[in-house]
């Protein structure tokens, strides 16, 4: 395969712009994904497929933790493999054709199958297109800029790019997602119908899948598990076990993992809640395109600032915190503004900001583990450990999900209203409104709280001094 990465294969050496360029590239391709499924398939399973929201959300739910069994075996693999290619390449290009089928079979359920058939239906082929095929390509993205360079500084870079990927990716989503099943809904204004959704998926995953595999022509991984002075194989099942082993007594990365598990309950809560926030208590599907844009493109200025503001702090904690409790804040104001769009989309804006900064911090420190326990334990954990940060964000997803579906459910939510836009009963109201904006709000209180015991930066000191 042709490669148009940076010549050298110094893993201290910096990067080009086109080699940078090129993991974002791919990163925008694996994130077109991610709010389709964050944002939009439970609506199609209930408002389209016509499936109980409870079982729907319980099945995600469960589909979330085995995602991240999943999570934990991608990652086993990625440090197990030996290619010419590389560990994460490798696994990315046998992905793709995954992804791309399996979630055009996702979205078209068959409308001849029995209630149960499609329940069951909906557990395979959301577990073949999120548990298996897209969560190897999640891992595979997170853990190749670690592979990509060992150079502290230019691991910051790739994790904001990162960042700011993911951002622009729902950020198109938000623009063009809604829209083009509008277009292709014809007249219909009231439900979407089967074929613009499957027309919709098919556009969103093929361009997905094409800048995955574009983007691997412009990347190249140059650390491998030499960082092991010793002769071991790293791929032996010991040494893999020693590893977690060895992530499991660094504090600080139980420390993430507590705070991504309870960042993402709340963040997958207002996600979800979002399009039934726009239908049911704004009273217009479009206020979805609205809200959305908003999050996602202030989302992606945070972390486009984060690339200038990070390098000049000697620390990572503070600001964490402090952006978790700015998001606290800002999302409480969404909910005193309850139904004023103006209002509300003012403090999506303050939180999309903050949220952009701290996703692309959730990476980067991610990667301050990796260095880390290269540094102190003398082994290569770039799989592993992004495979586990993967695992705890689908954990703290499931909890989010089927939280969010045992709430909606006990309130009385009837997808049959959809044609009545304000139609639900008052309970339903109130439950959207607390779910969309009260329990991110208590969850990043309890974010901050677990993070004031962080210290991974000063023990980083001991081997780079100044470097981050």
């Amino acid at each position: 395969m042709k490669s148009f990465a940076t010549l050298h294969n110094d893993p201290d050496a910096p990067l080009s712009w086109r080699e940078r360029i090129g993991y974002g590239l791919g990163s925008f391709g694996i994130f077109l994904f991610v709010p389709v499924f964050t944002s939009y398939v439970t609506m199609y399973m209930t408002d389209v497929a016509m499936l109980e929201i409870k079982m729907v959300t319980l099945i995600f739910g469960i589909s979330r933790l085995l995602d991240g069994v999943t999570d934990i075996i991608a990652g086993i693999l990625v440090d197990k493999t030996r290619h010419p290619m590389g560990k994460a390449r490798t696994w990315i290009l046998r992905a793709t054709p995954g992804i791309f089928i399996s979630m055009i079979l996702l979205f078209n359920i068959p409308s001849f199958l029995p209630v149960n058939l499609k329940y069951v239906y909906l557990f395979i082929f959301y577990n073949l297109s999120s548990s298996v095929f897209l969560t190897m390509g999640l891992v595979c993205e997170t853990s190749l800029f670690p592979l990509m360079t060992r150079n502290p500084k230019e691991q910051t870079l790739l994790g904001n790019i990162q960042g700011i990927a993911d951002h622009i990716g729902t950020f198109v989503f938000s623009l063009f997602f809604m829209r083009l099943m509008a277009f292709f809904n014809g007249d219909n204004k009231s439900q979407f119908s089967q074929r613009a959704v499957s027309l919709t998926i098919t556009i969103f995953a093929a361009a997905g899948c094409a800048l995955m595999l574009f983007a691997l022509l412009f990347v190249k991984e140059r650390v491998s598990s030499a960082v092991v002075k010793n002769k071991e194989d790293n791929s032996n099942k010991e040494v893999i076990l020693q590893n977690i082993q060895k992530l499991l007594k660094n504090k600080n990365w139980l420390l993430l993992v507590a705070a991504s598990i309870v960042f993402n309950v709340g963040m997958v809560m207002n996600i979800m809640s979002t399009m039934y926030y726009s239908t049911y208590i704004l009273g217009d599907v479009e206020t979805f395109n609205i809200i959305n844009g908003a999050f996602s493109l202030s989302q992606l200025v945070g972390s486009v600032v984060l690339l200038f503001i990070l390098p000049r702090l000697k620390g990572r904690k503070i600001l964490y915190i402090c952006l978790n409790a700015v998001s606290g804040i800002s999302i409480l104001g969404a909910y005193y503004f309850y139904s004023d769009l103006r209002g509300v989309v003012l403090c999506i804006i303050i939180r999309g900001f903050v949220i952009g900064m701290i996703m692309a911090m959730n990476l980067i420190m991610t990667a301050d583990v990796i260095r880390y326990t290269a540094y102190n334990d003398r082994v290569n954990v770039s799989g592993i450990c992004s495979a586990g940060s993967a695992f705890v964000t689908k954990a703290g997803m499931g909890i989010g999900t089927f939280v969010f579906g045992v709430l909606m459910s006990a309130a009385g939510y009837d997808p049959n209203t959809i044609e009545i836009m304000t139609g639900q009963a008052a309970s339903v109201h109130s439950t959207i409104v607390s779910v969309f904006a009260l329990w991110p709000a208590v969850i990043s209180v309890m974010v901050c709280v677990l993070m004031m015991f962080y210290n991974q930066d000063k023990k980083l000191k001991k081997y780079e001094g100044g470097r981050q």
